[in-house]
């Protein structure tokens, strides 16, 4: 899907700190863009105020769109599980349903790193092996992280289906301004992202270039390749878990024995994927 063709692209979540990043990465890149989110944004775009578990906003909002962009969810923090649950798996299968019935060629859909299980764990778990990539298996124990396996199996289904060609984006934990001491608490042996990051900009980026790439269905992790920590990550990992699972690309660790657990590759070769800043230049901008 070419911007030059003055193609339309609605984009849920438009007035959160990704989603404007997203907006404006996909104005620039020549798209018509219209957002929809709960909280008007203070963007220069056209907008539809509401909610994605409403029917009505959501036709409003996809109207003539080609492609649709779905970030709005219900986050961890300060919500239930019954209510994260409730709005990201029958909000994302409502978005679908929507653009589905407008027409929408694609759906860059956000699932998150989450999805694989390892970020909100009641029972330790380690991965089958490391680097993760998509191909792993996703065991999440957590309504979010369950949400974001649902809202991947929910794409999937429409696409089945006839519906839109789809892309599912899954980020690390997308690094905003945070203070030392946020990034010192990130830093504990048993945090559930495992020190992985990603810097906003450059998920932006990539979800302009999954709106044109050409597939049917494609999923990719998006990571920065290194973690929030200066010591080696295959240390911290065994000392978490008191061993380590299978090393499949064990160079790596090798290359950068800072390197995060989540494999980027597969975005880097389709979608151009290229992480720009890492943590320092982050934290510096606090």
């Amino acid at each position: 899907m070419s911007a030059t063709s003055g193609a339309r692209v609605a984009v849920t979540g438009a007035s959160g700190r990704l989603g404007r990043l997203i907006v404006r990465g996909l104005k620039a890149a020549g798209y018509d863009v219209i957002g929809l989110d709960r909280t008007p944004t203070p963007d220069d775009a056209s907008f539809i105020q509401g909610s994605i578990l409403d029917p009505d906003c959501l036709a409003a909002a996809f109207a003539g769109a080609d492609a649709v962009v779905h970030t709005a969810a219900l986050l961890s923090r300060d919500n239930t599980q019954a209510d994260i649950f409730e709005v990201n798996t029958r909000g994302t299968w409502m978005v679908f349903d929507a653009a589905t019935r407008a027409g929408a060629r694609r759906v860059v859909s956000f699932s998150s790193e989450c999805a694989v299980g390892q970020c909100f764990q009641r029972v330790a778990r380690p991965p089958h092996y490391l680097p993760i990539d998509e191909d792993h298996p996703l065991e999440p124990q957590d309504a979010y992280s369950l949400s974001k396996q649902l809202g991947e199996s929910i794409a999937a289904s429409f696409r089945r289906a006839g519906g839109p060609s789809v892309v599912i984006l899954r980020p690390t934990w997308v690094m905003f301004p945070i203070t030392p001491a946020d990034l010192e608490a990130r830093r504990a042996l048993g945090h559930g992202d495992m020190w992985c990051y990603v810097a906003p900009a450059d998920v932006a980026a990539a979800t302009v270039a999954a709106v044109g790439l050409e597939t049917e269905f494609d999923t990719f992790f998006l990571g920065a390749p290194n973690t929030l920590c200066e010591q080696p990550t295959l240390e911290r990992l065994r000392a978490r878990w008191g061993y380590l699972p299978e090393v499949r690309r064990s160079e790596v660790y090798a290359d950068d024995p800072t390197a995060g657990i989540y494999d980027s590759s597969k975005a880097a070769s389709k979608l151009g994927f290229t992480p720009t800043r890492d943590w320092r230049t982050l934290l510096a901008r606090t």
